[in-house]
């Protein structure tokens, strides 16, 4: 009655909003199974430094070491891992879109 009083239909109307809902959550899960593989090689990713620093160390221990220990080796590491960082947030915050 409340609805032929005011003009609309409101069973449509509540069917329509339903309807764009779910819709949306299907999206929603959508990118986030399409992202999951690149959000995983965002973790690899910034994983992967500190393996080749391991690797590197028994390749050559000597050069590895001349990180640890000198200023400028120092400096390297320390902008190397603010990169780092700085890389895997950005990716995170690309990898995870709001919709």
């Amino acid at each position: 009655m409340a609805s032929h009083e005011s003009g609309g239909r409101l069973n449509e109307t509540v069917e329509r909003i339903a309807q764009s809902v779910l819709e949306l959550q299907r999206l929603e899960r959508k990118v986030m199974a399409e992202t999951a593989q690149a959000r995983k090689s965002a973790v690899y990713m910034a994983m992967a430094p500190a393996f080749i620093l391991v690797a590197y160390y028994f390749v050559e221990p000597k050069s590895t070491t001349l990180l640890f220990t000198t200023i400028i080796g120092q400096m390297l590491l320390a902008a190397a891992v603010v990169m780092n960082v700085v890389a895997y947030f950005w990716a995170r915050v690309i990898l995870n879109p709001e919709i």
